[in-house]
């Protein structure tokens, strides 16, 4: 996602921002505070690791805010997953 956001212009740092918001957003509700307690939990090296909100390319993609990408399959997420 950063990378098509750098192709419509944006400059990197800035696409890395964009990215973030919507993970920083998650951090503020009980389930987005659940799922960092797990990564922080099972992943000792997560601070070397990038961390999105899966919801948000979905969103972006469709246009419509499923939250967790449910009504797709394989046939969208390889493309997007694509670096």
């Amino acid at each position: 996602m950063v990378g098509q956001y750098v192709a419509f212009g944006y400059e990197p740092e800035s696409a890395m921002v964009h990215m973030r918001r919507a993970i920083a957003g998650r951090t503020m509700d009980n389930q987005g505070r659940g799922l960092f307690s797990l990564l922080l939990r099972h992943l000792p090296d997560v601070d070397t690791r990038v961390v999105r909100a899966g919801e948000f390319p979905w969103d972006s993609l469709i246009g419509f805010p499923f939250g967790d990408g449910h009504p797709h399959d394989k046939d969208l997420i390889t493309p997007v997953t694509r670096t």
